[in-house]
């Protein structure tokens, strides 16, 4: 795309989140920026050939920001058997889905499948290596959960990748036995998926998956994105895609901090290195697993599982350093914490960091704590000291919700309390940990306004925010979360000319009508990406 362009967009309900002129009718973009924000006959006044956009009285709000999501994983996903709820709701579902796949492949190719959520299953269970086995003993097969933080295996692909019986569980991960005989079942949690000898994905294969789902993001109103837990083959498709000038939104890229190596190879890089379009956020660590898994490091046991607590993948003594090597070298940190204990340990990582780095030093980088679900109100004075970042994933309230009052009981009246964040002065930008739910930004708005999820059960009445809350939430607090409020998140002169024109407005839709919200053009630099009156791709 070109990244910068001009244009005249008018006949608009803007709504600029700029505090000076909170609303206006029309924007007049010149060379990728915005010039002038004001009314239609001001703006066209000024046209010197711009190409002007009627918006037809549509609501138009600054660029959608998504703060946590995986584009990489919803390229590949693309490329996978989809199991997404909808798609299969029983066992049987997710067999044919697997065998329709594993007669389009020749023996030995490995058959890879994701989206399924037990939680939504007639069965409400997972599938076992038996089931699979039944389906093909001639392909590797791996069916994995719609979080990611497990799956299946089936019995060749655990034989070709050397997972026994005597196999140990892996620091941070957990091979699943049957109660009876202690044989494998097949499902591997957490680091154990790491036993898995999956071939790697090509750089080719994540640019071709990449523009597929670069053309969903678009259709979303999304225009900027933040890529969790990257790697060199994406962030080599994602330069590639820049070079061509096929980035059709601007990548904040989290480098994976799983690996030694990879760490030890980030340390010659800086948060913020890069372009406007493609650009090194920091590093991500991942600590516990999901709720919706069980697998989320709890204070207190999973309702009706009183042994199970979580898996917590590092102590404070494991990331401490780590954490502190990143922040003493340039780099930000994001850490996935999900349940009490994980956060527990994200945080006195970062207030032993304190101890060598000046306080407001550390407050500045904006350092994030990913997902933030069920902070204590201890925890949450201490993430004020330190300036954190609570990356919140409103969007699960919505799709995974019913799993999360089924898992935590009364607790989930406190997961992603968005109201307590603004409270105390907590920048919670939302997000949906795309392709674990779905990228549609309305949905995790909707979510954080009414608190209620897909089953139409409420979490609670306290924790809500208000519709222009969860608008900034996915717009002013995104650029903030990215240090960048300077860039975008706005509509004034002088930012980025990103915006996403809606069906609908957000502050006057009745608040179970949010969700059904959807992006009708989406402007980056200028450039409209997306179009819905040429066609809406869909995930």
């Amino acid at each position: 795309m070109a990244q910068q362009a001009s244009a005249a967009l008018v006949n608009a309900d803007v709504i600029t989140l700029d505090t000076k002129m909170p609303s206006a009718s029309a924007v007049l973009v010149q060379h990728g920026r915005i010039a002038l924000v004001g009314e239609s006959r001001q703006i066209l006044e000024q046209v010197r050939g711009e190409e002007v956009v009627d918006l037809g009285g549509l609501t138009l709000v600054p660029g959608l920001v998504e703060s946590h999501m995986h584009p990489s994983g919803l390229a590949t996903a693309l490329l996978e058997v989809d199991l997404r709820p909808g798609r299969v709701n029983c066992v049987q579902d997710i067999l044919k889905a697997v065998r329709q796949r594993t007669e389009k492949e020749p023996p030995g190719t490995w058959i890879r499948a994701r989206g399924y959520d037990d939680t939504k299953l007639k069965e409400r269970r997972h599938i076992t290596r038996d089931e699979l086995d039944s389906v093909s003993s001639l392909h590797p097969v791996y069916v994995r959960r719609t979080c990611g933080h497990m799956g299946v295996a089936n019995s060749m692909a655990l034989r070709v990748s050397g997972v026994t019986q005597h196999t140990q569980d892996p620091p941070g991960g957990r091979i699943e036995r049957s109660a009876e005989a202690g044989e494998l079942t097949g499902l591997l949690l957490e680091q154990a998926q790491r036993l898995l000898s999956i071939p790697a994905y090509t750089e080719e294969q994540y640019v071709s998956g990449l523009e597929k789902a670069l053309s969903v993001i678009g259709g979303w109103g999304l225009t900027t994105i933040h890529d969790m837990g990257v790697g060199r083959t994406v962030l080599g498709a994602y330069t590639r895609l820049l070079e061509k000038r096929r980035l059709t939104a601007r990548v904040r890229v989290w480098l994976s901090a799983e690996r030694a190596d990879v760490l030890d190879d980030a340390m010659g890089l800086a948060s913020g290195e890069g372009c406007d379009m493609l650009k090194i956020m920091g590093m991500k660590f991942m600590l516990d697993g999901s709720v919706g898994g069980r697998s989320a490091a709890l204070a207190q046991p999973y309702a009706g599982d009183a042994h199970n607590r979580g898996i917590l993948y590092m102590n404070e003594e494991e990331l401490a350093p780590r954490v502190l090597k990143c922040l003493r070298n340039g780099l930000r940190v994001g850490v996935h914490a999900i349940g009490e204990r994980a956060i527990e340990v994200c945080i006195r990582a970062f207030e032993s960091a304190s101890d060598v780095i000046p306080l407001n030093t550390l407050r500045n980088m904006r350092n994030r704590i990913e997902h933030c679900a069920l902070p204590t109100a201890e925890q949450v004075l201490r993430m004020k000291r330190l300036g954190l970042v609570a990356a919140s994933s409103t969007g699960f309230i919505h799709e995974l919700g019913d799993s999360y009052i089924q898992n935590l009981g009364s607790r989930v009246a406190r997961a992603y309390p968005m109201s307590t964040f603004l409270q105390y002065g907590i920048a919670a930008p939302g997000s949906s940990d795309c392709p674990v739910c779905n990228g549609n930004p309305f949905l995790g708005m909707g979510g954080a306004v009414t608190r209620k999820t897909q089953s139409g059960a409420i979490w609670d009445n306290s924790q809500n925010i208000s519709a222009l809350e969860a608008l900034s939430a996915y717009t002013t607090l995104g650029a903030y979360s990215a240090l960048e409020e300077h860039s975008y998140g706005a509509i004034k002169k002088g930012m980025l000319g990103d915006m996403t024109l809606l069906s609908h407005n957000p502050l006057r839709a009745e608040p179970d009508a949010i969700k059904h919200i959807r992006a009708e053009m989406t402007f980056v630099g200028g450039v409209k990406v997306f179009d819905s009156s040429l066609g809406r791709p869909e995930w």
